[in-house]
């Protein structure tokens, strides 16, 4: 809160566990109040400035790629591989079915696992159309969202015209992208670093995700 700049913290805390808070330099503001037959009480802790380091130097973009054609799997495969491997914190997927052709090939599920371990505080985000045939045939990239479940979190949209979106798309935190405009077809454009279309690639992704569901089918129970 305090490198946004932001000078106080305010919470309702259960009321009995406003010591807690207190111990932390919280104190309480106004009076007690129910919610859900609970009683709880309006905190309020006063921050103190961070202390101004100068101006950050931003780090400089990587240079723009033009987008380079491809119309074979392997061509594809290739692709995602360097833009996988390219991504620092975040990955980010439209598929139909994650394509057990492309995304089911042993060496883009050892760089998705590599990714997913090394990458702390990101993770890989899949927006998936239809689940049906993964729920017929195993898919490694399931498998391994079940395993590294913290760094996998899948969606399925809900929306007619989401559902009915006809191109597939990845794109990753370093400007890269790949874009299929039939997603049915192994055929498309890529960029290891275009900024401008991975940001309208990053935008309608982020449309498509906050009107979409958590994907709980394949959940890995623990019995």
């Amino acid at each position: 809160a305090r490198k946004l700049g932001r000078t106080e913290v305010t919470l309702n805390a259960q009321t009995a566990v406003t010591g807690f808070y207190q111990n932390h330099g919280f104190v309480e503001e106004g009076e007690a109040f129910a919610v859900a037959g609970i009683a709880h009480q309006t905190m309020r802790l006063l921050l103190e400035p961070l202390k101004s380091t100068g101006r950050p130097v931003a780090k400089p973009r990587q240079a723009s790629v033009e987008p380079v054609e491809f119309e074979t799997l392997e061509a594809t495969r290739q692709a995602v591989l360097q833009l996988i491997s390219k991504a620092r914190r975040q990955l980010c997927f439209v598929t139909r079915d994650l394509e057990h052709d492309l995304y089911g090939h042993n060496e883009i599920v050892d760089a998705l696992k590599r990714f997913a371990i090394q990458s702390r505080d990101g993770g890989v985000q899949i927006l998936l159309q239809d689940a049906a045939p993964l729920r017929v045939k195993p898919h490694p990239v399931i498998e391994l969202s079940q395993r590294l479940s913290s760094s996998f979190q899948l969606r399925m949209p809900m929306e007619p015209e989401d559902l009915q979106y006809p191109s597939a798309f990845l794109i990753n935190d370093r400007d890269g992208y790949l874009f299929r405009l039939i997603g049915e077809r192994y055929a498309g454009v890529w960029s290891p670093a275009q900024a401008a279309r991975n940001r309208q690639l990053s935008e309608e992704f982020e449309r498509i995700w906050q009107r979409s569901r958590p994907c709980t089918e394949f959940r890995a129970l623990g019995l």
